[in-house]
């Protein structure tokens, strides 16, 4: 996705200040783990209430992003 000239250099000048984690995220807490938005935790509380075990611990359910996105069109 294409960012304005200002908002790289504010990036570029973040990630030499304060560096990325290994798996490339720029902002994290002091403890190196990710910043949970109030819909992640919501995501995880309803897939508790929804769901078997088995369905919870499924790696299909983690990419909460994608739910209520419209779907991509091809051709």
């Amino acid at each position: 996705m294409p960012i304005p000239p200002e908002l790289v250099a504010i990036l570029r000048t973040h990630i030499k200040t304060y560096g990325t984690t290994s798996d490339g995220r720029l902002f994290y807490t002091r403890s190196g783990g990710s910043y949970d938005s109030d819909y992640t935790s919501v995501w995880r509380e309803a897939r508790k209430l929804a769901f078997t075990p088995g369905q919870v611990e499924s790696p299909l359910g983690v990419a909460s992003m994608t739910c209520g996105r419209p779907p991509c069109r091809s051709g």
